[in-house]
Order: structure tokens, then sequence, then C-alpha cells
């Protein structure tokens, strides 16, 4: 695949072996220490191109960035009462008549049962921004509606910007830790 594709697969591959392991969140700095060793582990093996001798500097920045925004991740979800992650969670149903098939990013969760999916997204600042402030998330919609539970309200949701450590959320249907800069006027996320 191109560079930018090869790094959003390499990030998204780390933080589902890193968060998959046994569904509890793991706290900070050992998140971190996990990421930090598993980018070591499998950069050669899962990304080989960056490996390169001559890609020491982009790849130390990769792993420096990757840190940085599982730090962000780990940090906000504590913050919001989150302490079980899936990652990888599979989507199979039927939503509007038509069917629904595949996997959510990260789904969080609380003792008390509330949940977060979180899409993780290698960059796009701005353009997920730009989803979530004019109602256009349709991929997350999809997604909190798949887990909806019948009677219960649709889970919060965000877009986590690994290569920007940001993460984006609607005021309508917030994740709850997110910093209120990251809070993003845009409607609930049934709505869209």
């Amino acid at each position: 695949p191109s560079d930018f594709q090869l790094r959003g697969n390499l990030f998204h591959s780390l933080l589902e072996r890193v968060f998959n392991v046994d569904g509890e969140l793991p706290n900070v700095d050992d998140a971190v220490r996990m990421v930090e060793k598993a980018f070591d582990e499998r950069l050669p093996l899962d990304a080989a191109p960056l490996a390169r001798p001559e890609k020491r500097v982009e790849s130390q920045r990769l792993k420096t960035r990757l840190a940085r925004a599982t730090r962000l991740f780990v940090e906000t979800l504590t913050t919001g009462g989150y302490n079980r992650v899936q990652i990888e969670v599979p989507v199979d149903g039927s939503a509007f008549g038509k069917r629904m098939q595949g996997s959510i990013d990260c789904v969080a969760s609380t003792d008390d049962d509330r949940e977060a999916v979180v899409d993780f997204k290698y960059a796009g600042r701005k353009k997920f921004n730009d989803m979530i402030s004019e109602g256009r998330s349709v991929q997350l919609a999809t997604y909190a509606h798949s887990r909806r539970q019948p009677g219960e309200n649709y889970p919060a949701v965000a877009y986590l910007v690994l290569s920007e450590s940001k993460i984006f959320t609607p005021s309508g249907s917030p994740l709850a830790g997110v910093d209120h800069a990251q809070v993003l006027d845009g409607p609930s996320i049934e709505r869209v």
C-alpha cells in the first residue's frame, strides 16, 4: 500500500494488538509503553518499507505520534469513566432495511454499561471535524445504531485522529472525558 495507507494500517493493528488483550483499559503509562514496544517489534514485520534505514527519522516520528495518540486515548477514556475496551468489534445486522456488516474500531464501556464508539482515523482533522459539525458522520451513526439496545440511548461517539492526537466528538452525543475544546457543535448521532 501507499505510505499513507501503510501508516494507517500499522497504527490500527498496533492499537488492536495492545488493547484487545483482556478488555481492561490499562493505565496511561503502561499503554504507552506497550504501544511503543509493539511498534518496535512489528514495524519491520508489518510495515517493512517504513523500517528501512533511510526512513529512521520518519519511523521515530511515527512512534512518537502513536505514543501521543495512545496517551490522549487512554487519558480521555479514563477521565470519562470508561474502563473496558473492545477493538475491532464485529457488526452484523440490519438497519433501515439494509444489511450492516463490518467492524467497529473501538467500543469503550463503563461499569454501569454506558458505551462509546470510537473510530480511529490516521489523519484528516479538518475532514472529520467538518463531518461532525455538519451532521455527516454516517459511519459513526451506523456503528452507534448497531450498538444501541432497544429502549436505550445511542452510545457516545468520537473520531480519534491518530497522527494528530485529536479527538472530535459532537455536542449532541459527546464522549465523556473529552476536553471541551474538542467537543464540536454538532447534532446527536441518533439524528445523523
